[in-house]
């Protein structure tokens, strides 16, 4: 078993037991119903260039699970939960890290590190355009809408660039997101409707649980996402290498570049 997975599988044994429970200030929505935080536990796997651009560049992997909890105005908490020690994906890295001198590992949250963001300050998108608690809240169950929403005023190509992108936000929004159930459905229908995206054979997560992979390709990265074979839910969103790139030196084609294996309270 690779070390990124054997790390990861020691973050989701302890992000478990913490996931997320309780209820702060609620907002009503339109249909009469509560809305309070929007919480959930992130356990992740991403990497990290040093000397970016030089002779001795090299890429560290990291493991982390951040509790998260998003208020309706949109400050949040974070909280760090646990770290794992940043490590290399192959012998050739470590040896690219020795002949760099042995400089020091990037520096990263500790454990136990707590941040606080100010009202307006979260997105539930991982990219841009920035997507608030009530925008959210806002959106219309109607998949072209939702997809034009998640672009914004950002300029990309038709095909596959596209569709990686989209995929990633639409995602996102379904694994983390205050979505109502007709916006959750019109989401998954904007998902499937992706030119490009594909099933691809099923899996389970780090955490063990079971579902089917989506997969779409650009010419070096492979997006993969797990949905849940029960429900209209994402369980876990992988990026990975298809093609040496000299962004992430050393790495081999076909290797983990980031995951993230999203829990909720529902999750216990």
């Amino acid at each position: 078993m690779p070390r990124q997975y054997k790390a990861l599988k020691c973050s989701l044994a302890i992000a478990l037991p913490i996931l997320i429970a309780g209820c702060a200030q609620a907002i009503p929505q339109a249909s009469g119903s509560i809305i309070g935080a929007a919480k959930y536990t992130d356990v992740e796997l991403y990497a990290r260039v040093v000397n970016d651009g030089t002779a001795h560049g090299y890429t560290v992997f990291a493991e982390r699970a951040i509790e998260v909890t998003v208020h309706p105005d949109s400050s949040a908490r974070i909280l760090v939960t646990h770290t794992s020690p940043a490590g290399f994906e192959n012998a050739s890295e470590r040896m690219r890290w020795r002949s760099a001198g042995k400089p020091p590992f990037p520096s990263a949250l500790r454990t136990g590190t707590q941040i606080t963001l100010r009202a307006d300050s979260f997105s539930f998108l991982p990219l841009p355009p920035r997507l608030s608690f009530r925008q959210v809240l806002a959106l219309s169950p109607a998949p072209g809408k939702i997809l034009s929403i998640l672009q914004g005023g950002q300029r990309m190509p038709a095909g596959g660039v596209r569709s990686f992108y989209l995929a990633t936000q639409l995602a996102t929004l379904m694994a983390i997101g205050p979505v109502t159930g007709t916006v959750r459905h019109a989401a998954w229908n904007a998902l499937m409707s992706l030119p490009g995206i594909r099933g691809c054979t099923g899996g389970r997560d780090s955490a063990g649980r079971i579902g089917r992979w989506l997969c779409i390709w650009t010419p070096v990265n492979e997006l993969r996402i797990l949905l849940s074979t029960t429900e209209q839910k994402v369980l876990c969103i992988q990026n990975l290498l298809t093609a040496p790139s000299p962004r992430y030196p050393g790495v081999p084609a076909g290797s983990l570049l980031e995951t993230n294996t999203y829990m909720t309270a529902t999750d216990r």
